[in-house]
């Protein structure tokens, strides 16, 4: 998780952050869990076994979810006309 999401970073706003900010993105990766753990969260159990067809449920309605919330922005954004700043 941490590799995958600090190469979104690095290639998308870390271009427009300070050094400092950038480091503190590169630290606060590491905090992401593995990608078992994030299974085991996802569905809900407490052991080391995981439940796939509940996490791949759960990770479908967090998807769902954030498309609503994104959509909503873009539309706010669009309204106010401030999609395509520098």
């Amino acid at each position: 998780m941490a590799h995958v999401c600090r190469s979104a970073y690095d290639e998308t706003l870390a271009h427009h952050h300070p050094w400092y900010v950038r480091k503190g993105v590169h630290v606060a990766v590491y905090a992401l869990p593995h990608r078992k753990q994030l299974l085991i969260d996802l569905s809900g159990t407490t052991a080391d076994k995981y439940d796939e067809v509940k996490a791949d449920n759960t990770l479908v309605e967090l998807v769902n979810g954030a498309e609503v919330v994104y959509d909503r922005i873009q539309k706010l954004y669009a309204d106010k006309g401030i999609l395509n700043l520098p």
